[in-house]
Parts: structure tokens; sequence; C-alpha cells
């Protein structure tokens, strides 16, 4: 008996009948993984920030008191502690530290800083200052009664802005990033990166530390930053813009730039000034 033999046309209806069976079968397999995959997307989601967070709330503010500033000071750190203001004042050759009655804006000290310093953050821990350097790569460190350098520690980069927790320096150079730094090595612990949802905030200046939140100047912007510390995110914006108009007016030097944020809790209530401004102004935010 002879094998029946096959014609072309049963050879094709076979060969797609083939084609058809494995297509159905790759199929399959890919709508396997495409389904796994799909059930573990939700927990990767999760740990995305910019997609669980939600825009920064515009902050608003009102003006409580106004003050005398010196308008020569270019103001780089201010802070607030028992009773009194401290600022850091910048550029070579005209750097320096001062201290304020802050009830009454009285002068109390000064102490004019080496020509080749340029000063910038500036933060207090127990009875010390510690004040950051633009480009000198050290944190000095300063008697707060009587303004007189003790030592220094070195870094790497630049020096912007400086604020602590109790816990941790917390630094800025004018990116993005704030990093948090040990208090007695200078080392840093940890670094976060500033963003509302998923847009990142260059220029990062003066920095303080209050009601739970980081507080920022960007460098050359009318914002105020509130920043959460453990992610970066910011959590409120406020547009300075009012009061930066007061001091920048046509043909006036665009370095009066919004700069200076310091935290009085007996008011529960912010100290902010500008650079060459010749007012500081008490603030609250809602």
């Amino acid at each position: 008996m002879h094998r029946r033999q096959l014609t072309p046309s049963l050879f094709t209806m076979k060969m797609a009948r083939i084609n058809v069976s494995i297509t159905m079968s790759a199929l399959l397999v890919v709508t396997l993984i495409l389904l796994l995959t799909s059930l573990s997307l939700p927990s990767f989601a999760q740990k995305q920030p910019y997609q669980v967070q939600a825009a920064a709330k515009k902050l608003k503010f009102e003006i409580i008191k106004e003050a005398k500033h010196d308008k020569r000071l270019f103001t780089q750190g201010l802070l607030f502690n028992d009773g009194n203001l401290y600022e850091s004042s910048g550029l070579y050759g005209r750097s320096r530290l001062r201290v304020y009655n802050a009830k009454s804006n009285a002068l109390v000290k000064q102490q004019g800083l080496s020509r080749r310093i340029f000063a910038e953050g500036l933060t207090k821990i127990d009875n010390e200052l510690y004040l950051l350097t633009w480009k000198a790569s050290k944190l000095m460190v300063f008697n707060a009664n009587d303004l007189q350098f003790k030592r220094s520690m070195p870094y790497q980069g630049e020096g912007w802005g400086l604020t602590n927790n109790g816990k941790h320096f917390i630094m800025s150079n004018g990116s993005a990033q704030i990093f948090f730094r040990d208090l007695k090595s200078f080392e840093i612990i940890k670094k976060i990166t500033v963003k509302n949802r998923w847009r990142a905030y260059n220029k990062l200046n003066e920095l303080e530390y209050a009601q739970g939140h980081i507080w920022a100047n960007v460098w050359q912007s009318p914002f105020i930053l509130k920043i959460a510390p453990d992610s970066g995110q910011i959590v409120g914006i406020a547009d300075m813009s009012e009061l930066i108009k007061r001091h920048q007016r046509s043909g006036q030097s665009q370095e009066k730039v919004l700069n200076g944020i310091a935290y009085d809790p007996s008011k529960e209530a912010f100290w902010v000034t500008g650079k060459l401004w010749s007012k500081r102004y008490l603030v609250r935010y809602r």
C-alpha cells in the first residue's frame, strides 16, 4: 500500500495550522508575562514619589513687623536664638558677623573677617556659631558670646546655606541637593534632592530648619520653599515678590536678591530679608 502523497494545497494548509499553533502559543506566553508584570507594577509604582506626591501648596504671608536693616550688608545667613538675631554678611573684604537684639533691633556686637573669606550660611549650636565659606572649603567656628574665631573644619566644594535640626548640620551648595552632615566631623551622612513632584529646584541658598521642615531661599528667585526633610519634596512655596519689589527698582542693582530666613518660635513667625536691603520683615505664613 502506497503512502498518500501531500498535494501543495494540503501542505500549505498544514503549514498554516502549524504557524497558527505556534503564534497562539507565543501569544499565550507573552500574555502570561504581561499579566505577571502588571501584578507587580502597583508595588513598584508606590515607591515612586512623583506618582503619589501632591503639588506644593502656595503659601500666603502677612507682615507682622518691619525693622531697619543695614543696606550695606550682603546677607548670607540669618538666625534667631534667645532673643537675638545673628547675621553673616558676605563679599571678599567685607565679610562679617553681627548680633542684634531682636526686640529693639540694636546692634549688640560685630566681628569683621579676613579679606580672603567670603562668608556664607550661618547656624548656632549651644554656644558656638558655625559659618560656611563660599570657596575656601572650610567651616569656621566662633564663640557665640564674643564672636572670636575658635577653629575650622574642611569640606569639599562650595558652601551656600547652613542650618541644623539638633542632630545634623543641614547644608546647601547652590545645587538642587541638601546635605545632612555629622555634628562633630562634618562628614556627609545623607543627601536629598529638592523637588516639586518630579521637577528639581537648583540654586538652593540660605536655609532654616523650623516647624519640622527645611525652609530655603532660591538664589535670584522670589521663592521661599518649605521642604520635607525626609524626601526632599516641596510641600509649600511662598512667593515673596511683594517684598522684592520694594528693594529692586528700575536701574538698581540686581544683587538685591531675597536671602535670609530666621524663625522666631515665640511668635511662630519668620524674619526675612535680602542682600543690600534696607529692611527686614517679620512674616507669618499660612
